[in-house]
């Protein structure tokens, strides 16, 4: 499915095809020339022994004089001499074994060559089914030369055709016998094209995969990341450099996002302010009617709960800077004190509910970073453990180190009502609150503000089931000092 789909997959397919369309056509133009190379030297030597056979023949009366042939022609080669009305005059001992018949003549072909004076070759097989391949020529037997009283005597030259053969073995035949090394060899072929294919698509798509990655590096924290487009071939430098300027559009869109964000919280801080302050003062007054001061105190918690978020929104702002490399102070801290820290200070929302607080934690669970950032972070997961905890429930941390000792882990487990999977990937996002939480009170932010609080400090926050399949377990990954 990977190959069918991808560049990768179509490069290497069409590879294969071309390469072993070239192939096959190479083979085929070898294949030729290999037969011809075997062939023709084949012909020449039965046209030098046709050549050879007819200028020892002589013409006695209409029969053929062999005084001049060597008995060895006339036992062991293939040859046959015929009237040219296709009588034989002459034929081998082996040419019987041959049972050879004008039908393995093309006539056509055999009486045009043969009229303009040129060889006729062709190709049949015996009665044993061996290859022979012959050459035809047709010519003039002198007659034999007579003496009678001192005077030569001669009579008129006879037409015939002198037809040599011998075994031949075409290359098809030979690979035919071959067959196991040529499969073997052709299954080679393949695979080392293929291997071939998979390399140099490897090495051609290398640039490809170097974009990937670093594209992968460019995210809303760090967008100031860009493309190496003078490292890229040309086909490939314009779309780098198109998708640079798109980023660059992209970093703009979230500094300005950031900054209005930013803005608009810290403008709303001094009127929210403002707008509490009266509303205490109001709330106090003692000739209000009670009907009027119930509304004002929802009032007065209403506008508390947008102080609040206006608070929250100006650090997410400051997160986003520092997620995005922005310069934050940090120090030495025992992640553990944090912990007690934030324990102490949620010890009454604990014991309103009577939820016991257990902390487990390795010797020198040491970090650097800033320690109100992480306080707040380690406060917000208690307080989200605290809050969907049953009552008389319990709420257990533990702060280890991982296996390389580089890392510090950081977890809370509840024994709430859990979160379901479906959502487990949203509750980071900012203002999500999933079906669990719509009743409880919340803004939305504290656990996205733990997620960006984590980021700046290079960490990674992860949230699953709790032991048992009961609960919820927040798990926040620090890197050490």
């Amino acid at each position: 499915m990977r190959l069918r789909r991808t560049l990768y997959g179509t490069i290497i397919r069409w590879y294969t095809l071309c390469t072993l369309a070239v192939l096959i056509v190479y083979t085929a133009i070898l294949y030729d020339e290999i037969e011809r190379g075997r062939r023709v030297p084949f012909d020449v030597h039965l046209d030098s022994q046709a050549s050879r056979i007819a200028s020892l023949l002589y013409d006695d009366n209409g029969t053929l004089d062999l005084t001049h042939l060597p008995v060895h022609d006339l036992s062991n080669s293939l040859f046959a001499v015929y009237t040219s009305a296709w009588e034989p005059m002459l034929v081998s001992l082996p040419w019987y074994y041959v049972r050879w018949h004008t039908n393995h003549l093309d006539q056509a072909e055999f009486a045009q060559r043969i009229a303009a004076g040129k060889r006729y070759h062709g190709q049949f097989l015996n009665a044993h089914g061996d290859d022979l391949r012959i050459s035809a020529l047709r010519t003039e037997v002198a007659p034999l030369p007579r003496v009678l009283g001192g005077v030569q005597a001669t009579g008129g030259a006879a037409r015939v055709y002198v037809i040599c053969a011998d075994e031949y073995e075409p290359i098809q035949g030979y690979i035919w016998r071959q067959k196991y090394r040529a499969g073997i060899a052709v299954a080679v072929i393949i695979i080392a094209v293929m291997l071939s294919g998979v390399i140099l698509t490897r090495r051609g798509l290398k640039p490809v995969t170097q974009l990937a990655r670093t594209a992968q590096l460019i995210t809303p924290e760090d967008a100031r990341t860009r493309l190496p487009v003078q490292e890229l071939p040309d086909e490939l430098r314009e779309l780098a450099q198109c998708l640079n300027a798109a980023f660059d559009r992209l970093d703009r869109a979230l500094m300005a996002e950031r900054s209005f964000t930013s803005s608009a919280a810290h403008e709303l801080r001094s009127p929210m302010a403002g707008l509490t302050a009266r509303l205490d003062a109001l709330v106090q007054r003692p000739d209000l009617p009670e009907d009027v001061r119930g509304h004002l105190t929802e009032l007065r918690a209403q506008a508390a709960r947008l102080a609040r978020v206006s608070g929250q929104l100006l650090l997410l702002a400051r997160l986003d800077r520092a997620a995005a490399g922005e310069a934050f102070p940090t120090t030495l801290l025992d992640l553990e004190d944090v912990v007690h820290d934030a324990v102490d200070s949620l010890q009454h929302a604990a014991a309103e509910k009577q939820i016991g607080m257990a902390i487990e934690a390795d010797a020198r669970p040491s970090v650097r970073g800033h320690e109100e950032w992480l306080l707040r972070a380690v406060y917000n997961v208690l307080s989200n453990a605290i809050k969907f905890s049953p009552l008389g429930g319990s709420v257990r941390v533990q702060v280890t180190h991982t296996a390389d000792k580089k890392r510090v882990l950081l977890s809370v487990m509840d024994e709430g009502p859990g979160i379901p999977p479906a959502e487990r990937p949203r509750v980071f996002e900012r203002f999500y609150r999933g079906s669990g939480a719509q009743q409880a009170d919340g803004t939305g932010l504290g656990l996205a503000i733990v997620a960006e609080i984590v980021r700046a400090h290079r960490g990674e926050v992860f949230v699953s089931g709790g032991p048992g399949g009961r609960g919820t377990t927040f798990t926040l990954i620090l890197p050490r000092t």
